[in-house]
């Protein structure tokens, strides 16, 4: 087999002539005609179809010849097997056929000899992937174009829903989003949990990509099935440029998701503090607040944000807004974690030293049963 692998034509000849069993598999299943196919031996594959070797024949991952030199792109070799009678949508233990694994690798030519020889297009392995998808999850854009002249179907979905244009936006493949969306890819579509392309594209990060579909007129304000939007997604993970064209496409600022959370929120409690302030100037309600009564100005102080809680102050945050469950403030929750900093930034901008909580506590009351003597001792004395 060795010799088989590295295309010694002379050798395999003389195994033929030797009448050796031109359909022995080794401990893979793989028989020599096989191996060959895969490495690309041209010559040593037409010996072995002359020599009646199984053309079908599959290993125990049930690929045949042309699936294992498809997937490397030897192009004489899929044309001779082709010609020799080749199964083309045969599938392996996965569910792939020929196309779909070609589609695995940039191979656009062999990609179109499939096509010819009648590959089925549309056809779907176990995970419910298309010869498109695959494509668009690798990234391969010619082979885009192929399948897409091909009429493939370029809205198919997955088992979870997820389209072409979907994959192609959460793995950043820009080229590949493109040439699906010059294709009339419904852009719009979203994937068993709500999520579009956009929102999937806001969420990694991908600004290209985010461009090229506000460009195509995505809507820029959809939902997924939590109430998160692009604009809120994005926040969160702390990607501001892509924030920014959001902003500038007109999304909602202070959309809710299904907790109440606005993107300030979001941006506020993870301390991404230039997201804060493009939402700021983009007049984003400094005060909202989100089912459980949080602000986006307890939220940054609850996380220590120092940073943040200063920029909100300076956007007129209430700094008394009071906690409906446990009637905390800022200030309490500052306290409360011994956060020298932003106790005395919230104080400077008049925080209610003197407001009790449900429990009838103030924030001196608080700072008492602080572990860190010197923490405790130095916010005592700042609330005296």
């Amino acid at each position: 087999m060795t010799a088989i692998a590295q295309g010694y034509l002379e050798v395999a000849k003389a195994l033929i002539q030797a009448n050796i069993e031109v359909n022995a598999a080794n401990r893979d299943g793989n028989t020599a005609f096989m191996i060959a196919a895969q490495e690309g031996h041209l010559e040593v594959v037409k010996e072995f179809i002359k020599a009646k070797a199984e053309v079908n024949a599959a290993n125990h991952a049930k690929s045949t010849a042309l699936m294992l030199t498809a997937y490397n792109g030897h192009l004489e070799v899929v044309k001779e097997l082709i010609k020799a009678n080749a199964e083309i949508n045969a599938t392996n233990h996965e569910g792939n056929t020929v196309l779909i694994i070609a589609a695995y690798n940039e191979h656009p030519k062999v990609i179109k000899e499939l096509i010819k020889a009648n590959a089925e297009i549309n056809a779907v392995n176990h995970k419910g992937l298309t010869a498109l998808m695959v494509a668009a999850y690798h990234g391969h854009p010619k082979v885009i174009k192929e399948l897409i002249q091909a009429n493939a179907e370029i809205n198919a979905v997955n088992d979870r829903g997820f389209t072409a244009v979907m994959i192609a936006a959460i793995n950043g493949h820009l080229e590949v989003a493109k040439e699906l969306i010059q294709a009339n890819a419904e852009i719009n579509a979203a994937d068993n949990e709500g999520f579009t392309a956009l929102i999937l594209a806001a969420q990694e990060g991908h600004l290209g990509i985010v461009i090229a579909l506000i460009q195509a007129n995505a809507k820029v304000n959809a939902m997924n099935n939590t109430g998160d939007t692009a604009l809120m997604l994005a926040t969160q993970v702390g990607h501001l440029e892509v924030v920014i064209e959001l902003i500038k496409a007109e999304a909602e600022v202070d959309s809710i998701n299904h907790q109440g959370f606005t993107a300030l929120m979001c941006a506020a409690y993870h301390g991404h503090l230039g997201i804060v302030i493009a939402l700021i100037q983009a007049n984003a309600e400094v005060n909202a607040k989100a089912n459980n009564g949080s602000t986006a100005l307890i939220l940054a102080t609850l996380r220590e944000h120092f940073d943040t809680v200063r920029a909100l102050i300076q956007a007129n945050a209430e700094v008394n807004a009071v906690h409906p469950h446990d009637g905390f403030t800022a200030l309490m929750w500052a306290v409360l974690q011994g956060h020298i900093p932003c106790v005395q930034l919230l104080l400077q901008a008049g925080a209610d030293r003197e407001h009790k909580n449900h429990a009838g506590q103030t924030a001196y009351h608080l700072a008492r049963h602080l572990k860190d003597d010197d923490a405790r001792e130095e916010i005592l004395g700042l609330l005296l």
